[in-house]
């Protein structure tokens, strides 16, 4: 076994109209190696941020504890 995380969160983020946009992923290597998204979760309103970045962490602990 590796010591990589089978599901990870990842930040993405951008600025468009001055509003700052992000978005957090639930990611994860597929049978071949490649990397896939299972679910995103994006904000464009201040303070979603933290809700966004929640609810991704949550599928996370859900998927891992799903196969272990």
């Amino acid at each position: 076994m590796t010591d990589e995380p089978r599901y990870w969160v990842e930040a993405r983020g951008s600025v468009k109209d001055a509003l700052k946009v992000i978005s957090y992923g639930v990611w994860y290597k597929n049978a071949i190696g490649a990397r896939e998204c299972v679910k995103r979760f994006s904000v464009a309103r201040k303070g979603g941020r933290e809700v966004a970045l929640h609810l991704a962490n949550k599928l996370r602990d859900d998927l891992i504890a799903a196969i272990e």
